[in-house]
């Protein structure tokens, strides 16, 4: 057995506090109604779509989501995104949009980041950063998108103001969204903490868990704020997957699969720092992170086996008392990826299965947080560089395991 090491991560009590950076109230969106009646009889469940009261942007995603899970028609998906937006411009106000049912006024800002938007910077220009964090950071409300800083400038063309110097970066920005490997990660993400820079941190945190510890405690000296993009902690089904566990309690046990072909062919295949590290590095801190939500806190790797090219069967201890499997792969031909993440007990079974959020909208609904966090100059926060060293710590347990 191999105990991952403890460094004092603090335990989600209510994953909604968890994702939303705690003291949030759930409230329907206004206007989401049933829908509307040609085409179905018996069909017209209502959108179940939620909101943070006082989360402009998350509201608008959410109720995307909800509506796109729930097979609502395209008009539906669009109605609520103007609505929420109605909200946001309306920040402040009552009445009409989102958040005139909830009690509490509209969906508007929380507040300026120094009487203005939060001034955040991309470093890294790979499909990541090109499919998820340079249109998230463009598109979002409280967000003002600098430009980015990448190791080969021509990559980073098409993403917005190029710059030819991280420093030269730094000095222009509040914040860092980083989407490149962890080796390279990490060290530019002390760099920009040392300059009072926060940090919007990708999974690994870094290479190792030396490399982890040390971001973590520059970080902790520093103040400023941090949040490692775990996406599926901010997809909403994960959200209500949680708060649902949480409540009832009594969970002994729990399995997780992560299947898929990714490094077989596609968008990420070329990663070295993937190829090299497998599903381990690259899903694993996914999948230890929602167990260890569910079940309490990983504090040993009772077994792990590895098998070529890329199966990992993993048996984690908690410090509960359960006990949960995980089995992990990315070289598998399969289509699409498997995701599965399951809890038993006194309660029977409940599972999460598949993405049902797309990564953008999580990445927009994690961009809510980090900016917040900003805003009310609060760096702590469950999902932050503390969590990324724990799954780090977890991650080399296993690795020392198999």
């Amino acid at each position: 057995m191999v105990a991952p090491g403890s460094d004092g991560a603090a335990r989600n009590g209510d994953p909604r506090a968890v994702a939303a950076g705690g003291g949030d109230s759930w409230v329907p969106v206004a206007g989401c109604g049933r829908r509307g009646g040609g085409g179905g009889a018996g069909r017209g469940r209502r959108l179940e779509a939620v909101a943070v009261a006082g989360r402009d942007h998350s509201a608008q995603v959410v109720a995307r989501v909800r509506a796109r899970r729930w097979g609502g028609p395209a008009k539906v998906v669009r109605r609520r995104v103007r609505v929420v937006r109605r909200g946001r411009r309306r920040a402040g106000g009552g009445g009409e949009g989102v958040g005139a049912e909830g009690g509490g006024g509209a969906l508007g800002l929380v507040g300026l980041f120094n009487g203005r938007m939060v001034r955040v910077g991309l470093v890294g220009a790979g499909p990541w950063a090109r499919r998820v964090h340079g249109p998230g950071l463009v598109a979002h409300p409280r967000v003002e998108f600098v430009g980015v800083w990448a190791r080969r400038p021509e990559g980073a063309v098409g993403l917005g103001r190029v710059f030819g110097d991280f420093g030269e970066l730094l000095s222009e920005v509040d914040a860092v969204a980083f989407a490149v490997p962890p080796g390279v990660q990490g060290g530019l993400a002390e760099r920009a903490v040392r300059r009072g820079k926060h940090v919007f941190l990708e999974k690994p945190v870094a290479s190792d868990v030396p490399g982890a510890e040390r971001l973590a405690g520059v970080v902790g000296d520093s103040g400023v704020v941090s949040l490692v993009n775990l996406v599926r902690r901010f997809a909403p089904e994960t959200i209500e997957w949680l708060g649902d566990l949480h409540r009832l309690g009594g969970w002994a046990g729990g399995n997780a699969r992560w299947l898929s072909g990714a490094l077989l062919g596609g968008d990420y295949s070329g990663s070295a720092w993937r190829q090299e590290g497998g599903a381990l590095a690259d899903v694993g801190p996914h999948v230890f992170d929602l167990l260890d939500a569910a079940l309490g806190t990983v504090v040993e790797v009772r077994g792990a086996h590895f098998v070529e090219p890329d199966l990992w069967n993993v048996v984690l201890g908690h410090d509960t008392g359960a006990t949960s499997t995980a089995t992990l792969s990315m070289r598998l031909p399969m289509r699409p990826t498997i995701t599965e993440v399951s809890v038993y007990g006194e309660h029977g079974y409940r599972e999460v299965v598949g993405r049902a959020t797309d990564p953008s909208d999580s990445f927009a609904i994690a961009m809510d947080r980090f900016v917040e966090l900003i805003e009310r100059n609060q760096p702590g926060h469950d999902l932050d560089v503390r969590r990324g060293l724990h799954l780090a710590r977890i991650v080399d347990a296993v690795w020392k395991a198999g």
